[in-house]
């Protein structure tokens, strides 16, 4: 019998509820069941042996349509005639433990026990209460979805952050980077896999950002200013802070920030400015009032305003005639050059070779200030002089004495073409009103 049979000591001590039930299809009597079964249905050993298992069941669980007792007889019907484990699905009930309710998710496995001549001699059940298990896998989800809805709240963060985001590995190449940042360079998103960073930093500047990354990749947090190249025309200052990201003690990787402080820069540029351009206004008054010979009084005034917006020549030029055809024969008076021996393409004689093409005579002799940048202009007349003379651009300011034109100032860059800002012309208009006043003032000592 299965009480001599090794096995029963196994059986009675195990915590899983079990019960050993008669191979007849018919009552599906109990023959032993364990002291957790007892517990699980709160009846004594004495009333659970001998007693027909459906009633058993029917009893403890509390079933309106016998739908999950109709299951456990089925099954073992199953175990029955083909002796195989049945194992039925998770199963949600409602079980009366010492009188209280309360819902268990538990299994039921049904085992066929066979022994000699694999004679079928009892049929085990045993029910596996998996409530906890069932609550501890729900729980992970609630917080795994918890944890993704966080995430993605994160991530939407991190896409629209109005700073720029980024992420490099270790050797410089961006990972990842947020929309700000692909906007700021003018770049669709995705089009920079695998680009070092390095490459948007102005190559003036990368020795210094080598420097701070190398920090960074040593363990170190890393900060520095730089300039960066948003376009071909284009820069931008901006504050970089690379912060290292460690995968069990050693730098994996390295997350940055970006701030755009290309603004307060050009800010600071234009306060700067002022005040050169507030000096040298002031010089430029004191060298007329102080200054007796007009030639070096003329000269001071070119070399103080050349230097302070930093073009390569400033030149004057008075109006010799102009023809009953039209044509304005101008020459120059007096000369500034930063560099002496500057610029060999220009012409020898003294004769401007701008002041017959129409656009530049229409605007001096309107009284208006002609500015041009080579690279911003079309193929003409005026771009093809200026490649000739090797002039990346140039301003003309034109002078009147009396409402009338008296001639005009120049100025040039040879090196570098650039676009003259407004508080650049503001200065140029401030300091042909005073070139006019010394020309005026030594025109009337002349007279007398």
């Amino acid at each position: 019998m299965i009480k001599k049979n090794g096995l029963w000591a196994v059986f009675s001590a195990t915590l899983t509820p079990s019960l050993i039930i008669e191979p007849n299809s018919k009552n599906w009597k109990i023959i032993l069941a364990n002291s957790a079964f007892e517990n699980l249905t709160g009846k004594k050993n004495s009333i659970i042996i001998g007693a027909k298992s459906m009633e058993i069941f029917k009893e403890f669980i509390l079933d309106k349509n016998d739908s999950i007792v109709k299951r456990i007889e089925n099954s073992l019907k199953a175990a029955y005639s083909t002796q195989l484990i049945q194992s039925l699905p998770l199963l949600e009930v409602y079980i009366p433990i010492h009188k209280k309710k309360h819902t268990s998710k538990w299994k039921v496995v049904i085992t066929p026990v066979t022994y000699i001549k694999h004679k079928l001699e009892a049929i085990l059940i045993s029910i596996v209460d998996l409530t906890e298990q069932v609550q501890y896998i729900e729980k992970s989800k609630a917080q795994f979805s918890k944890l993704a809805s966080k995430q993605e709240s994160y991530r939407e963060i991190f896409v629209h952050y109005p700073d720029l985001l980024f992420k490099v590995d270790l050797e410089g190449n961006l990972l990842e980077a947020n929309r700000t940042f692909y906007d700021f360079f003018s770049t669709a998103s995705g089009i920079f896999p695998k680009q070092k960073l390095i490459q948007l930093v102005e190559p003036s500047e990368r020795e210094i950002f080598i420097k701070c990354f190398q920090k960074c990749i040593n363990g170190e947090m890393a900060m520095a200013k730089l300039n960066f190249r948003i376009s071909k025309y284009l820069q931008a200052v901006l504050d970089i802070k690379l912060v290292p990201q460690f995968t069990k003690g050693s730098v994996s990787s390295i997350n940055g920030i970006m701030i755009d402080r290309t603004s307060e820069t050009e800010l600071q540029h234009k306060m700067l400015k002022k005040s050169i351009f507030s000096e040298a206004l002031s010089q430029i008054i004191q060298t007329i009032h102080l200054e007796y010979d007009h030639s070096k009084q003329l000269y001071q005034v070119l070399e103080v305003a050349g230097g302070a917006l930093m073009v390569d020549r400033a030149s004057i030029y008075k109006k010799e005639e102009l023809t009953p055809s039209g044509q304005l024969i101008t020459s120059k008076k007096i000369e500034w050059l930063k560099y002496k021996s500057q610029n060999p393409n220009l012409p020898l004689d003294n004769r401007y070779y701008l002041e017959n093409i129409k656009t530049v005579k229409e605007a001096i002799l309107g009284g208006k200030i002609f500015r041009a940048n080579i690279s911003d202009l079309r193929r003409g007349n005026l771009k093809a002089t200026l490649q000739k003379y090797t002039i990346n651009s140039l301003a003309i300011t034109p002078i009147f004495i009396d409402q009338k034109f008296y001639g005009m100032i120049v100025l040039e860059d040879f090196t570098e073409g650039r676009s003259f800002t407004i508080e650049e012309i503001n200065f140029l208009k401030n300091m042909r009103m005073l070139i006019s006043i010394a020309i005026e003032k030594h025109n009337i000592e002349n007279e007398k």
